[in-house]
Formats: structure tokens, sequence, C-alpha cells
């Protein structure tokens, strides 16, 4: 993962890293995050 922070940084666009994407395009945020949160916010 610090391999692929120091690369997105010598970017000059934010993207998202590829590790929080998987193949379908859903996002970290909305597979793992997302439905925890509503749990603890339940």
């Amino acid at each position: 993962m610090v391999r692929e922070m120091e690369e997105m940084l010598r970017q000059h666009v934010a993207q998202p890293a590829h590790s929080c994407s998987s193949s379908s395009g859903v996002s970290f945020l909305d597979q793992i995050i997302s439905p925890l949160y509503e749990v603890i916010a339940a």
C-alpha cells in the first residue's frame, strides 16, 4: 500500500487507489465501510 500511495502522490491528477476498487467497480467504501457504518448507526 505504501508503494501505491507513493505512486499516487507523484501523479498530478487525483485517482482512486486500485486497492480500494474491485473488478466489478464497487469501491471498498461501498462494500465494507458503508455497511459497517449502517450497523453501528442503528
